[in-house]
């Protein structure tokens, strides 16, 4: 009980400093802007400003409105003519430029000169609500900047930038302390240490080391036995054992597989999206892959090739590796915006592979990395070449199970549904088209410029019929030159004319049934002649031939394939009332869900295709699609492949870009996935920014052992699981986590590694381990998302809901599937132990604990507490815990009320050496 006060003490305390420290800087100057900061700015806040108001509001402006200039910081905090400053950090309802946004008391004349952006034509021009609520969160975080009060040194020049440069053999130093050594990696680590006079800590005990590894590799505890096993093993190799076996388990590529999928944002559901399946069918195939590569240490140049263009591989009957692709698949669908859906695939490769922030030079160059807009639309046009696949291919033949056949059937029922209607409606669309009463509106709409059409007339069909008329009219035809003859007069002279017309009429070459029309009073307006035509073409349509030669030409008017009321079925959204295409989605909706929910659906991959030929690609001005600029090939980014590099001649170019990212000649990719591995295993990386490694990264604590396990990593055919062994069997890594006092003055944040630094298991690891002590774990592998909170089944098959995360996992700080995650906050707050506490979850889980034969066997209370303490925390109970137990089941009358043993096992549960690894 005292572990569980103490953690709640800890988080609530941490909670109410949060607090008080947000009330006490409200007034201060803003603090310096962290990266993510300057990232939002970026990413978020500039577009908008270019896009929306420097136009008015900044130097290239001769006179700058309202005296307000939002392209200087000093200046946007001052204000303009108002007095009043547009931003004040840390509170956007006092900010000037939140008020104009919101349009607030729009019809007070004070006000209507602030709006922004001002309204056009009387009409308001009222940015987004997404839009205004990421200037508020920019204004909440500080208004963090990259100029005025916020300038920062310039950058070193980018040729000598550390990350720009491959790395090279370095010299591995020499150190005095040679009996600590265990691999080359101790002696860079140990440099560092000499140097500042400092020295590593001990070794860690076994029972630490065991359950370290443990975690660190398939996050899960050992059991009593592998624990027992390991102690008395006294081999030289005991612990290369363990790792070894640990690496072969199943439950690695479970463990390994979360941390990427953190990378690649993977979510089961799209976001919000318009009258469309939110869910993914197939995304669990993404995540599976993801678990087998690990598992079968896939190389990792192959393991980013695959995901990048495995469509465009020759797989050789290995077409589960199509699956991959979900990477660039499943991120976001920005209610369907192309640009913004190509902009986080930009950035989740990029940022994700190589830790470069490329998404800044959507709009401008990149105002710190050399990275250029031409260079974002370099690769822009690679994934802009490069569309969704609208079949989803199998990755394997499906089972023929009762299932599977009973799924074919239903979803052929489904679709022949949809497709029925689908039909129905286009024949009832044709049918009206070619009315009367449609055929004189069309007529007369495309006649008038800038008529008020009338009810049911669309711009769409106004537009064809009117091209349809204008090729008529360039063929000379003898069905429509009446009409071309009476659109020729001017309305207010039509009365005055009509008769001249039609003489000129009688006297033309028409088919004889469109003279006819005309042989008897003249029309007394173009609406007439409008409806006459509309009878004669009604009155002649058919789906059958005319016999009569003049006939059939007047009905191949509506029938021929160039008709404006041939509508084909992809052309039906066109033609679709609201109601009617409202039934359309849905019925797509019922067909996706289908796929995306029943048991009996063979398993797909999602993913991307190269364009039968490339669309020509250009900047985009201040990253406006309407703004094109110049001209840019498919290519790679100049900063990695230098000033020579070659546009991508093969399709999209999408299979080049991957290689070139996995390639050995390439600075960045190694370093980043060594650091990211190394970030696990030790808590922070060699290089703190583990997702930018460009000008303003921190720059890496041990320089020389980055580039050596860089260069090992590839040398040893790009295997993580070699790198996983390479950093384990380190004394670095074996180290205990106690703090020697002198090393916290030098290095307070450990990043000389002077000591294994104490570790909280993040939320899966939480989960998971209440199970698996539980035993309740349930190590199925594979298939379709489930409910976590429902299921005893590992958390990395839970469903993923990118727009509604459950409260619990925003607690554990799980990383968000909105964008690309290089690593996840580590909180206190009080919801974590209350979670413990109180969760149906977590008390079921201590039930089951404490049902197990090993416990509920035992008569004697202190076996019982013996085998709780092996259970949960690999070890025996001291005898002060052991009394401490007897005491508490026996003062609660532990015989007469069992639940007093379950209460026991949650408090073991609650503490702080469960969730904790040393």
């Amino acid at each position: 009980m005292k572990g569980m006060r103490r953690f709640i003490v800890v988080a609530a305390s941490g909670l109410i400093a949060c607090c008080a420290g947000r009330l006490v800087r409200a007034a201060d100057p803003p603090p310096p802007p962290t990266k993510e900061g300057l990232e939002f700015f970026e990413n978020k806040i500039r577009p908008v400003l270019v896009d929306k108001c420097y136009e008015c509001h900044s130097e290239v402006r001769r006179k700058i409105k309202g005296k307000l200039r939002l392209d200087d910081y000093a200046a946007m905090l001052r204000g303009g003519e108002t007095g009043k400053p547009s931003v004040v950090p840390g509170k956007p309802d006092d900010s000037l430029i939140i008020f104009s946004m919101t349009y607030k008391d729009k019809d007070t004349d004070t006000h209507d000169a602030l709006l922004m952006p001002p309204p056009k034509n009387g009409k308001p021009q009222k940015l987004p609500d997404a839009v205004i609520d990421n200037f508020r969160q920019w204004i909440k975080m500080g208004a963090p900047y990259p100029s005025g009060d916020h300038a920062t040194a310039a950058p070193a020049p980018s040729a000598k930038h550390w990350a720009f440069v491959a790395p090279t053999e370095p010299t591995v130093p020499q150190v005095r302390q040679t009996s600590w050594i265990k691999n080359t990696i101790d002696q860079f680590i140990l440099a560092k240490l000499e140097e500042h006079n400092l020295h590593p800590s001990n070794p860690a005990d076994k029972r630490t080391l065991i359950r370290r590894a443990t975690f660190d590799l398939i996050g899960l505890p050992p059991t009593p036995q592998e624990v027992e096993a390991f102690e008395a093993d006294s081999s030289p190799n005991a612990f290369a054992k363990v790792v070894d076996r640990l690496l072969a388990s199943p439950r690695y590529g479970e463990r390994w597989g979360r941390y990427w999928l953190d990378v690649a944002r993977y979510s089961d559901t799209k976001g919000y999206v318009f009258e469309e399946e939110r869910r993914y069918p197939y995304s669990y195939t993404y995540r599976d892959w993801v678990i087998h590569a690990f598992n079968v240490d896939l190389p990792y140049d192959q393991f980013l090739i695959d995901q990048i263009a495995a469509d465009r591989l020759d797989l050789k009957g290995n077409e589960q590796s199509l699956a991959a692709e979900g990477f660039l698949t499943l991120g976001r669908r920005f209610l369907n915006n192309l640009p913004d859906i190509i902009d986080d695939r930009i950035d989740v490769v990029c940022r994700g592979t190589m830790a470069l922030t490329v998404g800044c030079a959507r709009c401008h160059d990149h105002k710190f990395d050399p990275i250029s807009q031409k260079d974002y639309y370099s690769i822009y046009a690679v994934f802009n070449n490069s569309p969704e696949s609208t079949q989803f291919p199998l990755i394997g033949p499906p089972e023929p199970t009762p299932e599977s056949a009973r799924f074919k059937q239903e979803l052929a029922r489904k679709e022949a549904g949809l497709e029925s209607y689908r039909q129905a409606m286009l024949e009832e669309h044709m049918t009206s088209l070619r009315s009367a009463t449609q055929i004189a509106s069309y007529l007369l709409a495309a006649h008038e410029t800038h008529a008020t059409h009338a009810s049911g007339v669309t711009p769409w069909m106004t537009a064809r019929w009117k091209a349809f008329l204008e090729r008529k009219a360039a063929e000379n035809d003898d069905i429509f030159a009446a009409w071309r003859v009476y659109a020729a007069i001017a309305p207010e002279q039509f009365a005055a004319r009509s008769g001249d017309a039609t003489v000129k009429i009688e006297s033309s070459n028409l088919n004889p049934l469109v003279a006819n029309l005309f042989a008897g009073a003249p029309p007394a307006s173009l609406a007439e002649v409008a409806d006459r035509y509309g009878k004669l073409l009604a009155s002649l349509d058919s789906s059958t031939a005319c016999e009569d030669p003049r006939e059939e030409e007047i009905r191949l008017a509506l029938r021929s394939p160039d008709s404006p009321t041939t509508v084909r079925l992809g052309e039906l959204p066109e033609v679709l009332s609201v109601p009617q295409g409202q039934r359309v989605r849905a019925l797509r909706r019922e067909i996706e869900a289908f796929k995306a929910t029943d048991p009996g659906a063979p398993p797909r991959a999602m993913t991307l295709s190269d364009a039968p030929s490339n669309a020509e690609q250009y900047v985009f001005v201040r990253g406006n699609p309407g703004n094109p600029g110049p001209l840019v090939k498919p290519a790679f980014l100049s900063v990695v492949s230098g000033p020579d590099s070659k546009p991508f001649l093969q399709g999209s170019g999408r299979l080049e870009l991957a290689r070139d990212i996995a390639s050995r000649d390439n600075p960045l990719t190694a370093r980043v996935m060594v650091n990211r591995i190394w970030l696990h295993h030790f808590g922070k990386g060699l290089v703190r920014t583990p997702s930018d490694f460009g000008m303003r990264s921190d720059p890496p604590t041990h320089p020389q052992l980055l580039d050596w396990l860089a260069l090992r990593f590839i040398d040893g055919g790009w295997s993580i699981k070699k790198l996983h062994r390479l950093i384990m069997l380190s004394a670095a890594y074996q180290q205990s986590g106690e703090e020697d006092p002198a090393a916290a003055k030098v290095d307070p944040d450990n990043l000389l590694v002077s000591h294994f630094n104490r570790q909280r298991l993040d939320w899966e690891a939480t989960r998971d381990s209440l199970l698996f002590v539980s035993g309740r774990l349930d190590t199925h592998m594979g298939g379709r998302s489930v409910d976590e909170m429902n299921s005893t089944r590992r958390s990395v098959y839970g469903f993923i809901d990118r727009q509604n995360l459950p409260g619990v996992f925003r607690a554990f700080d799980f990383a968000s599937p909105d964008t690309t995650s290089p690593q996840r906050f580590t909180t206190t707050v009080p919801q974590q132990a209350l979670f413990l506490m109180n969760s149906p979850f977590a008390v079921h889980a201590a039930q089951d604990l404490s049902k197990r034969p090993d416990v509920a066997d035992q008569s004697d209370p202190a076996e019982s507490i013996a085998e709780l303490y092996q259970i949960v925390y690999q070890r025996m109970p001291t005898a002060r815990e052991t009394s401490l137990g007897e005491q508490y089941l026996a003062s609660y009358g532990r015989a007469e009320d069992p639940r007093i043993i379950w209460q026991y096992a949650q408090v073991l549960l609650e503490s702080n050496e469960f969730v904790f690894v040393d």
